[in-house]
């Protein structure tokens, strides 16, 4: 399960895949852009169905009939607009942002035209992935003001990586594919260190494929296994990874599947699952000694998802399924909104919290778009941290307790 985009609209990006696999990530809300529209609804007129609706980017598209003639021409033309002239409608680059430097551009690895930053630890390394415009072999990479961006290549016989989380050692996890056989080859959750390389964590039994996505300065590592994943209906397993007890299944709020997203230095888990049967989400809290705490929505809210813990166990989260509001969480007063940039009627979403309870995200800066990074603080309100990088949208991914913001941004 996902976001809002992986309930309604996770048939269009598990289609996406085949030209655009950035767009279909861990944090799906914040990289969603007009193009995917474009692309989805070619495909769909054109006839093409999902198989599946993996999350992990491995799953496969099926063909169906079509009598009239006409539909297949529009929809062919839209698909190649869409695809051909993908650079003329959006090219991200991971960007930095400090309050003394504002967004700076981080680049590419080297013949590369398009990056994303995921992650960020307290000395400013950052985590991510780097591709060419089509993102037809991304490799993870970890940036330092030092070295630049540095290439942590694929588990053997890969052909492309994503890095998705980071510590303070600079140890940085994500998923690898583990063939560069076929057009969706399974990948596996790995860990990759300065000394060690990058190691396969592999998957829970009976499962397909996993990623990790997130990592704390234990080497307590937490992602996602997939069963099920070629089907309509595909279970996904949380796990917890460490080099003592290997990957552990941590269950769910009593439905098929569980996402943790975010662990905190004292084991804490965080993330959304289904309830029960329905495709209802929750966001929930786990430990070791109390399992999973069901946080629930709020109000009229639907759905609710966990996105971030910081030291204290405060969360950042996303409530209902459209559209998205940005909010944090804390145990003693639960859910609270936090201010968008476009006033009523807005998307925006909340992806990271640090330990001064500073939360980062994204936000319509007017109904419909554009998409700017935010910063929000008690103090300050929610802060437009702009899109400087020369195009229109800008999306916050993750921050650190310097207030040091990473996400990614247009260029053009």
């Amino acid at each position: 399960m996902t976001s809002r985009l992986g309930q309604g609209l996770a048939p269009f990006r598990a289609m996406l895949f085949a030209f655009h696999p950035s767009l279909l990530s861990s944090h799906p809300i914040e990289s969603f852009d007009p193009l995917t529209y474009v692309i989805a609804v070619g495909l769909l007129a054109a006839g093409f169905i999902p198989k599946g609706r993996s999350g992990l980017r491995n799953a496969p598209i099926e063909r169906l009939p079509m009598k009239n003639t006409l539909p297949r021409l529009i929809a062919f033309w839209v698909l190649v607009l869409a695809i051909v002239l993908p650079a003329s409608a959006q090219t991200t680059h991971a960007f930095l942002w400090s309050a003394g430097t504002c967004m700076q551009d981080l680049g590419t690895l080297p013949g590369d035209a398009r990056s994303e930053a995921w992650a960020i630890n307290a000395s400013g390394m950052v985590a991510g992935e780097s591709s060419d415009l089509l993102a037809k072999h991304p490799h993870a990479f970890r940036w330092t003001s030092a070295g630049g961006m540095q290439d942590l290549g694929t588990l053997p016989n890969g052909s492309y990586s994503y890095a998705y989380g980071i510590n303070t050692a600079g140890s940085v996890v994500g998923k690898s594919a583990i063939s560069n056989v076929g057009s969706f080859p399974p990948t596996h959750a790995f860990l990759w260190t300065q000394t060690g390389g990058m190691q396969d964590l592999g998957t829970l039994p009976g499962t397909k494929g996993s990623v990790a996505l997130a990592i704390n300065d234990s080497d307590q590592v937490v992602g996602v296994a997939c069963s099920l994943c070629d089907t309509r209906f595909p279970t996904y397993h949380g796990f917890l990874w460490t080099a003592a007890t290997g990957m552990q299944d941590i269950g769910t709020l009593g439905g098929r599947s569980a996402t943790p997203v975010a662990i905190n230095n004292a084991g804490q888990v965080v993330g959304y699952s289904n309830p029960d049967s329905s495709n209802l989400v929750h966001a929930f809290l786990w430990t070791a000694a109390g399992g999973m705490q069901d946080l629930g929505p709020t109000g009229t809210q639907v759905f609710s998802f966990a996105t971030g813990i910081n030291a204290s166990g405060n969360l950042s989260a996303i409530l209902n399924s459209g559209p998205e509001r940005g909010a944090s969480w804390t145990p003693k007063n639960g859910f609270h909104n936090i201010p968008p940039l476009g006033g009523v009627g807005s998307n925006w979403v909340a992806n990271g919290i640090n330990d001064l309870n500073h939360v980062v995200g994204s936000s319509w800066t007017k109904g419909p778009g554009p998409w700017h990074a935010y910063l929000w603080t008690k103090a300050g309100g929610s802060q437009d941290l702009g899109a400087s990088l020369g195009g229109m949208n800008s999306y916050g991914n993750a921050i650190n307790a310097s207030d040091q913001v990473v996400g990614s941004a247009d260029i053009n």
